[in-house]
């Protein structure tokens, strides 16, 4: 006798246990008898694996990728936040590779001073400091980021993952296994981390603006730069990274040709899109982040354009020492003309008797 074992019902699509039929009933082969041959298509394409839905979102919002936690440069990462602090921008798009996970790569791990623990404990510390100003983050996968589920065969979901790292999914942050969003602003704007890559800045997102006719903003490649399709009508360009160059090993420890990683991030205000970077030929940060601005946040800019933290209490106390300075001088200056009037004084007082 044949074993009974879960089978799927060609007619209904539901499981049912059987030993070989098509149908779970008597009535389910009836009617699949009495289908045409449209019907027919469609039962079968109920059978086909439904796949998630990619993000549709709209909005103003900042636009970064490539963060290869824990990889970040805190410079930058502070700078995004400033900015979207500044315009008033709640909402995020990550597109691809928040996390590097250097430990579950295909091939072997060179920097043995991180381990998978520490990758996790930094993405939900960095994911809990961008929750203290950004209402709605949308995070796609890219590369880096499915090493995860690629290592359970893609039995772990990318919203089952946040899980992980986060009590926050479906509520300020939401997850897709799409590699790309879109984007309603102005105008259609394609978010994507492409598997494509190209060491010439601006390649892919371009060629990909052509083949879907839409803005397109690229990640995956660490170049930044914008400029527009063939049709001239549509912007393309690369995000950039928030990745300090100086950390990733397999760069500081290997020569290659590739051109070096451009750190920056970008946003969606309005339909324009404005491209921020950490080279100052590209980015006037005294314009973007005034000094008003940054001493509400208790910063400032150095010389180098590097946000720095103002320490209250030693400005305070240099202040105090320097005004008290200034009050020694005086009183010094006071009482040396004081004793020049009582040597004057003296020596008047000495020719008179004589």
């Amino acid at each position: 006798m044949p074993s009974l074992r879960k089978r799927v019902c060609d007619n209904c699509g539901n499981e049912y246990l059987g030993t070989g039929t098509k149908y779970c009933s008597r009535e389910c082969a009836n009617a699949a008898s009495q289908q045409t041959t449209y019907e027919k298509l469609q039962t079968l394409d109920k059978l086909a694996l439904k796949l998630d839905h990619f993000f549709e979102i709209e909005g103003d919002m900042m636009v970064s990728s490539d963060w290869h936690l824990p990889l970040i440069d805190i410079d930058i990462v502070m700078k995004l936040i400033l900015v979207a602090k500044k315009f008033g921008l709640k909402k995020m798009a990550l597109v691809g590779d928040f996390i590097n996970f250097e430990t579950i790569a295909h091939w072997d791990q060179e920097n043995m001073d991180v381990n998978l623990r520490l990758e996790l404990e930094s993405a939900e510390e960095m994911l809990n400091i961008l929750f203290d100003w950004f209402d709605e983050i949308y995070w796609c996968f890219g590369n880096h980021d499915d090493r995860l589920t690629r290592l359970f065969n893609f039995q772990l979901q990318p919203t089952e993952f946040g899980k992980l790292i986060t009590d926050q999914i479906g509520k300020k942050i939401f997850i897709s296994s799409h590699p790309y969003m879109i984007l309603n602003n102005g105008s259609k704007w394609r978010l994507t981390h492409p598997k494509n890559f190209s060491v010439l800045t601006n390649r892919v997102p371009t060629r990909l603006a052509d083949k879907y006719r839409c803005n397109v903003l690229g990640a995956h490649g660490h170049h930044q730069g914008i400029n527009f399709d063939t049709s001239g009508n549509d912007l393309c360009g690369d995000l950039g990274c928030l990745t300090d160059y100086e950390k990733t090993h397999y760069i500081m420890f290997k020569d290659t040709t590739h051109p070096i990683w451009n750190m920056g991030f970008g946003m969606i205000r309005n339909g324009t899109y404005y491209m921020f970077s950490e080279n100052h030929k590209a980015t006037d940060w005294d314009f973007w982040l005034d000094k008003e601005f940054l001493m509400r946040e208790g910063l400032k800019l150095d010389v180098n354009d590097k946000i720095i933290q103002i320490n209250k209490k030693t400005e305070k106390k240099s202040t105090v020492k320097k005004n008290k300075k200034i009050v020694s001088n005086e009183v010094g200056s006071v009482r040396t003309e004081a004793s020049v009037r009582r040597t004057l004084a003296m020596d008047s007082m000495k020719k008179k008797k004589k």
